[in-house]
């Protein structure tokens, strides 16, 4: 399972549905996360990976899904 089926993974389960795509917006009108779980989900990330995410980086540049498992994977690849 690569790092990126694994964060991939997490979200899933933080957002409790299976049909989630790389194209999917993170929030408001894609899949409506809000922003306690996001913050949840990336420490869950955190500890999976034993990395340290610097949540400040997640900036609103980063609105799919895809674009926040490509940062997340080269951040924990890093960490």
């Amino acid at each position: 399972m690569t790092t990126q089926d694994r964060i991939l993974s997490i979200l899933k389960r933080w957002l409790k549905r299976d049909d989630v795509a790389m194209d999917n917006l993170i929030f408001r009108d894609g899949l409506n996360m809000s922003s306690i779980a996001f913050t949840e989900f990336i420490m869950e990330v955190e500890e999976e990976f034993e990395a340290d995410i610097d949540v400040d980086s997640l900036d609103e540049s980063i609105k799919t899904v895809g674009q926040l498992l490509a940062k997340l994977d080269s951040m924990v690849s890093q960490g």
